[in-house]
């Protein structure tokens, strides 16, 4: 994770390739909030926008229709400066959001967990109420019951871990589901993978890699977003914004 003074939200109307051509994508920035690390985001069914930060533990919303965009601090977290996976003195705390109209509500699914931090988070297509969270320090697949507060290792593996001694000390980092394969990037590796799993998350093939920076590159595959055609748009440390397809290119 890094820090910056100001972060801003940027729509990107079409993806760019990893290098440098005479097309070059054409990006609108929606909104701006000066002195905020966004650390990542999740769509509505609504279609706004939700942002998580770190810093001072705020979740943000705002609608990206509106003109211009104005983004609102839906609820913070008391005694938490950072929100999406990371917590103090190597706990894990987990909180579930409930929205109600206009109203939001913060529940405790767990504190203090042994597991953790973790870094990207989703829900099982089938089992909703079951979520699976990247450890990227451990290089584990979690998965947490959110009704019970339930905890335990779904996958764990070389592929997922972190280097160690390398530029980036961050394993397993976001992770997608799409046609029963669970997609993720490992940042210490420099690669984006993909891995079939079962209904529940357990892993039910061999880890494949379908993209892989050269030894020395100064980039680092972090989020990423996938579209109904199954192409990622990864966003790499510093300044790139990558779109792998199926196939790997």
């Amino acid at each position: 994770m890094r820090y910056a003074l100001t972060a801003s939200l940027i729509a990107f109307i079409s993806a760019g390739a990893f290098y440098y051509s005479s097309l070059q994508p054409k990006a609108l920035e929606l909104v701006q909030i000066p002195h905020t690390w966004i650390e990542n985001v999740a769509i509505r069914s609504n279609g706004d926008l939700l942002m998580t930060t770190i810093g001072e533990g705020k979740v943000y919303s705002f609608s990206p229709n509106s003109t211009p965009a104005e983004p609102r601090a839906i609820f913070k977290v008391e005694g938490v400066n950072a929100l999406s996976g990371i917590a103090e003195n190597d706990t894990m705390n987990l909180s579930l959001l409930k929205f109600d109209g206009d109203k939001v509500s913060v529940s405790t699914v767990f504190q203090k967990s042994k597991y953790g931090p973790v870094n990207g988070i989703l829900a099982l297509p089938r089992h909703r109420h079951i979520i699976l969270a990247a450890d990227a320090e451990r290089g584990e697949i979690l998965r947490i019951d959110t009704t019970t507060g339930h905890v335990e290792v779904a996958i764990k593996d070389k592929a997922l871990a972190p280097v160690s001694g390398g530029p980036f000390p961050v394993g397993v980092n976001g992770i997608k589901i799409f046609n029963d394969y669970l997609y993720f990037t490992n940042t210490a590796h420099q690669s984006f993978n993909r891995v079939k799993i079962d209904d529940m998350g357990n892993k039910l093939g061999d880890f494949e890699v379908l993209a892989k920076l050269e030894k020395g590159s100064p980039y680092a595959p972090d989020d990423f977003a996938m579209d109904l055609n199954g192409n990622a748009y990864v966003v790499y440390w510093q300044d790139r914004v990558v779109k792998i397809t199926r196939g790997g290119k």
